[in-house]
C-alpha cells in the first residue's frame, strides 16, 4: 500500500472486521479509527491486539480536528455513508466507501 496514514470511519461489527484485516496486512500504516459508538469496547480491541499498535481511536466529534490522512476509508453503516462522505468533502485524496453507498433507492 502506498499510504502511510489512513482515516478509517466506522465502528460496527463489519467495520471492525475490515479494520482488523487492514492492520494485520499493513502493520506500518498509521490509522485514525473514527467512530461514534461503543468507544470503550473499541478501545479494548485496540489495546488487546498488537496489530493495532499504530491505530488510534477517536470519537467522531473530533473528526475535523485530526491530521490530514493520505486516504480515507468509510465503512460505517450504509445509512451513514452519505453524511460521512459529506464530512470529508474537502479532502483531496482518495476515499473508499465500503459497501453500498445507499441503503435503498
Amino acid at each position: 500500500m502506498n499510504s502511510r496514514h489512513i482515516r478509517f470511519i466506522g465502528g460496527g461489527r463489519w467495520a471492525t472486521i475490515v479494520l482488523s484485516e487492514l492492520v494485520k496486512n499493513f502493520p506500518e500504516v498509521r490509522v485514525d479509527w473514527v467512530c461514534n459508538s461503543n468507544l470503550t469496547e473499541k478501545l479494548k480491541i485496540v489495546d488487546a491486539d498488537d496489530n493495532f499498535r499504530n491505530t488510534r481511536l477517536y470519537d467522531k466529534k473530533v473528526n475535523n480536528y485530526l491530521d490530514t490522512p493520505d486516504k480515507i476509508i468509510i465503512a460505517s453503516h450504509s445509512s451513514q455513508h452519505c453524511s460521512d462522505l459529506n464530512e470529508c468533502i474537502n479532502f483531496s485524496g482518495e476515499i473508499l466507501v465500503e459497501k453500498p453507498l445507499f441503503s435503498n433507492f
